[in-house]
């Protein structure tokens, strides 16, 4: 038995239920009017959790902590009828908590025989959760897909599909690979400087199944052979390998290659989508691909510089320039440090106008434009420029878009507040006050700080700590200031 506080370990007893009993005593010395989390941990690794909250009053000699019964998952694991498993297929299958922290609830490693095409395995979570069942190949298996997701309606390569489950008996067929060719030529006859290794990544556009799972931002890259073109040559191909699944109805192909700016080949742009009447740069242009395609061919697209000059007088973070199509597409983005005062980047060559903006690392989602009239928060008044033999002059003054304060923060939805330094400023010892008011605007306690703050680094205020708490829970708003020795504000306040 562990006793933790904040993630920390404050004590921990080892006791014996001994066979025929259902209880064993413990003892733990704990302060009153603090939060515990108690931890259960069994020999073989498996644990469960229970809140023990202690308070002045409470009399915990008889407290009793009950183990509940684990909840169980008997999975039936089967191969596709289409596959000779002459030589045996070694595998993991797992239940994962399906929300964050995503604990490994269990795991457990089976074998299926060659000759067999099925086998069973119970799955057992002592954390009443909401749980995802998946397997994983131990090896690698000619026709079958590295592993798969449970889904009721069909097995799933992709985490965010997977169904959700606690217990029960579940049907995981295995998933098979289907393999396309992609062909892949440069411009213009052009032949490559020297190899350009590639990389092949699909998106779902058609799927049937629902996401289940808020995972964001997944990119599911390819299971696919080393691939690309041979220096000298103007052609090549990738293979690319991926789950024949039932809820997958289409998708889009997307190649990659990492140019180099001091040797090798740089000439072409470093993705391409695939288009049946020619490849484009952007993923919402490209064309669908069904199952039944087995050859897919993408050329790449010239690429032509841009390039600028930025004044952001006295700014110590970091920079992002972005090209935008008409219609808002990203083009290409590229970060600078704060000390850059020029940028240059590539974007791929072609017959319509281009916007750009600069943003900065405190706040990205404000873009300034580019204007023939000096930048711009307003995307209105920004300057296409026709950038086919490229651009140069493309220069940022953001001096009037500066804060006036040097440090600015923001709130997370977890009720944690990072506060940040972005303005060359003295490094000094910073006094930060958190301040709780109810619904008359009335101070009801407030908390003092102190932060000593220098470029790069964050100052974290986690208003779910035991200092702050219980006071945010009672609150009926929360104002946080920051003051320099002199009292002088350094920040505009907070209100959450």
């Amino acid at each position: 038995m562990a006793v933790m506080r904040n993630g920390e370990y404050i004590d921990g007893q080892t006791g014996i239920i001994t066979q025929g009993e259902k209880s064993a005593p413990f003892t733990l010395v704990l302060k009153t009017d603090m939060e515990y989390e108690i931890q259960i941990i069994f020999e073989d690794g498996k644990h469960m959790r229970t809140d023990l909250q202690i308070t002045v009053d409470d009399d915990i000699d008889d407290y009793i902590i009950k183990i509940p019964v684990a909840n169980k998952i008997s999975a039936y694991i089967t191969l596709p009828p289409t596959y000779e498993n002459d030589e045996g297929v070694s595998l993991t299958v797992s239940m994962q908590g399906a929300s964050e922290p995503y604990y490994y609830l269990d795991k457990q490693e089976i074998f299926i025989p060659a000759g067999v095409y099925s086998a069973a395995v119970d799955l057992y979570s002592d954390m009443d959760l909401d749980a995802i069942v998946f397997y994983e190949y131990v090896g690698n298996y000619d026709r079958l897909y590295y592993g798969g997701y449970y889904n009721s309606n069909g097995t799933v390569s992709k985490v965010c599909y997977a169904e959700i489950v606690r217990n029960g008996e579940i049907v995981i067929p295995m998933l098979v690979t289907k393999t396309v060719t992609v062909n892949l030529s440069l411009p213009n006859n052009l032949t490559a400087d020297s190899t350009m290794n590639c990389n092949v990544y699909r998106y779902d556009e058609n799927y049937t199944n629902p996401t289940t799972i808020d995972y964001t931002h997944i990119i599911q890259p390819s299971l696919s052979s080393p691939g690309g073109i041979e220096q000298g040559e103007n052609q090549g191909n990738i293979l690319l390998k991926f789950p024949d699944e039932i809820g997958l109805i289409s998708y889009k192909i997307e190649v990659r290659y990492q140019p180099s700016l001091q040797f090798g080949e740089n000439r072409f742009f470093p993705n391409a989508y695939y288009k049946s009447n020619g490849s484009t740069a952007f993923r919402g242009r490209g064309d669908t691909v069904s199952l039944q395609t087995d050859t897919v061919d993408i050329q790449f697209l010239m690429q032509t510089p841009v390039e600028g000059k930025i004044e952001h007088a006295g700014l110590c973070v970091p920079y992002m320039i972005t090209a935008h199509t008409a219609d808002g597409e990203t083009v290409s983005s590229h970060m600078y440090e704060p000390d850059e005062d020029s940028y240059r980047f590539n974007i791929p060559t072609g017959d319509e106008k281009n916007t750009f903006s600069i943003r900065y690392t405190f706040d990205l989602e404000k873009h300034l434009y580019y204007s023939n009239n000096g930048t711009t928060d307003d995307i209105a008044y920004a300057t296409p420029v026709y950038c086919r033999q490229g651009a140069s002059g493309i220069d940022f003054d953001t001096t009037n878009f500066i804060p006036p304060y040097p440090i600015v923060a923001e709130v997370s939805s977890s009720n944690k507040i990072y506060i940040r330094k972005i303005l060359e400023h003295q490094d000094i010892e910073y006094n930060i006050s958190v301040c709780f008011y109810d619904e008359k605007e009335q101070l009801q306690r407030f908390v003092q700080e102190k932060a000593y703050l220098t470029e790069d680094y964050y100052k974290t205020i986690d208003l779910n700590m035991d200092r702050y708490k219980q006071s945010t829970q009672d609150a009926y708003s929360i104002k946080v200031f920051i003051w320099n020795e002199k009292m002088q504000p350094l920040m505009l306040p907070i209100v959450i």
